[in-house]
């Protein structure tokens, strides 16, 4: 049986906590990634690394933390 794909979505502006990079480094899981100019979470943007997994929110305190949490096997 085949995994799920993931849909993966970030901001532009968020990538200067290092959102990219946790997203280039997951590279063993199916997952659809989309980079968007703005997704409308500003607040969230603005303060900490974040993506957005079908549609839920996944916040970190840092990339290497995101980069943690997107490797996490529950996300499969």
């Amino acid at each position: 049986m085949s995994e799920r794909v993931l849909c993966i979505e970030w901001c532009v502006k968020n990538e200067r906590f290092g959102t990219r990079e946790a997203m280039e480094s997951i590279v063993d899981k199916p997952v659809g990634h989309r980079r968007y100019a703005c997704l409308d979470l500003c607040e969230i943007c603005m303060r900490q690394p974040f993506v957005v997994i079908d549609d839920h929110v996944v916040t970190a305190a840092d990339a290497r933390t995101l980069r943690e949490m997107l490797r996490h096997p529950n996300l499969r």
